[in-house]
This record gives structure tokens, sequence and C-alpha cells, in this order.
């Protein structure tokens, strides 16, 4: 009797799933349900209140979170002094979510705008763009893809 053969990548995940460790992790997901239109999907708390694990879908892209656990070696940015990653995340309203980031405590880095390289030059990708960090110290970049522009120089 044939079996079927079991995915090697569950259902609902694709190749890449970002993991995101920080404090405050329960405050991220409201963040995110509230800024973003996230999904809550899972969430295990721990006996001592904090989020052990969580995935959340955005759109059609699901990730996964957790409040940092130093005895695990697990920490967050705000106890790293920072965090070299940052989450790019298209939306079709790119006023209408900035807004609601400002609105809900994020910090601006940079407003909305067309995408510039740092020489001014437009690029590639044809994206209105705004950078900013939520409490949690990790930076967004909220994106709408406004046209399919190549390299303008």
């Amino acid at each position: 009797m044939a079996t079927k053969a079991t995915r090697f990548i569950p259902e609902g995940f694709s190749t890449l799933t970002p993991y995101l460790v920080m404090s405050g992790a329960s405050e991220a997901i409201e963040f995110y349900k509230k800024v973003f239109s996230a999904t809550e999907l899972v969430r295990m708390p721990m006996p001592n209140g904090k989020v052990g694990h969580a995935e959340l879908r955005i759109g059609n892209s699901r990730f996964m979170l957790a409040d940092e656990m130093p005895e695990m070696n697990m920490r967050g940015p705000k106890s790293l002094g920072g965090s070299p990653v940052g989450l790019c995340v298209y939306f079709e309203d790119c006023d209408a979510v900035f807004n609601r980031a400002v609105s809900s405590g994020a910090k601006v880095e940079r407003p909305l705008v067309d995408d510039r390289h740092p020489q001014g030059r437009r690029v590639a990708r044809g994206d209105q763009t705004a950078h900013g960090e939520d409490a949690q110290a990790l930076m967004r970049r909220v994106h709408c893809h406004r046209s399919a522009a190549a390299h303008l120089g």
C-alpha cells in the first residue's frame, strides 16, 4: 500500500520564514494586527506571561516570533543595541499603513517617499517607501509598488 509523501514544507509556509525575537512580543503582535492587519494564527504563552512562540500572517506571508529568552541565548534588538534585520512589507495603500504606524507609536526614520538611491537616482523597483521602528526596536519598511520602472539613473 502506497503512502502519501510528507511535505518538507508545512502547509501554509514558504521556503523562508522569518523568526523574530524581541522583548514585548505581545505588544508587537497587537501592533502588527492594528497597523499591518496581521492575522494571529498561533500563540503559545509561557507560565511567566511571555510569548514562547507565535505565528502571524500579513497578506500571503507567514512569520514567527517570541519574547527574548536570554537563558536560551535568544536576545532581541533592545538587548543587542539594535538589529541589522528589517521587514519589507508591501501594501496597496502605503499612506494608510504609514499613518496607522505613526499613530500607533512607530518612530519615523524616513517619511513616505518615492524610493530613491542614496545618490538621488530612482531605484529599479519603482516603490514608494517609508522606514520606521516599532517599540521592539525592529526596523520596518512599508512599500507600495507604483510602477515597473527600470533604473532611471
